[in-house]
């Protein structure tokens, strides 16, 4: 069953329109909300910006007029020794070798920027989120995680590649 063509006011339409507008929010979000295609809505948001002087094609860049609310408590300033210094700390008493430089100097350029960002917060403190699991696996690599200094993990073992497991249960003819 096709469904009625529904009519809108010129006040309904401006209204949508500047729902997109001005609070930055995606077409189809607030077509859904209001029950309108987002095609349609796509439309009268063009003629809006057309009728506004801008160009309706060149991208837009959105002034939220709501700031961003404050960081969490998590970002606040840390009594404790710097991150770096921990980590440095940790590597040097781990056994590591020559070849473990690069290791060592990745592990202490993730604890730096773990730390800058921790310090500004805002948007970048997302990245945190990625960038300790990346320290850790370093520390992991270097045999620094803090299981492993106590005893209770085993070190980090090279890993055998699928080939290497493929051909382990077969004797060599």
């Amino acid at each position: 069953m096709a469904r009625k063509r529904r009519r809108y006011t010129a006040e309904y339409k401006r209204e949508a329109a500047n729902l997109v507008l001005n609070t930055g929010r995606a077409i189809a979000d607030v077509g859904r909300e209001l029950d309108i295609p987002e095609q349609t809505l796509g439309r009268w948001v063009f003629d809006a910006r057309e009728a506004a002087g801008e160009d309706p094609r060149a991208p837009r860049q959105v002034n939220f007029k709501t700031p961003l609310p404050p960081d969490p408590i998590a970002f606040a300033a840390f009594d404790g020794p710097s991150l770096l210094a921990e980590v440095r700390d940790a590597i040097a008493k781990m056994d590591t070798e020559d070849r473990d430089k690069g290791l060592v100097a990745l592990a202490e350029r993730y604890a730096h920027m773990i730390e800058a960002v921790a310090k500004t917060g805002g948007k970048e403190a997302v990245s945190v989120m990625y960038l300790g699991p990346h320290l850790f696996n370093m520390l992991k690599e270097l045999g620094g995680t803090p299981m492993q200094r106590a005893g209770l993990g085993k070190p980090a073992e090279k890993k055998k590649s699928r080939l290497e497991l493929l051909r382990g249960g077969r004797e060599a003819v």
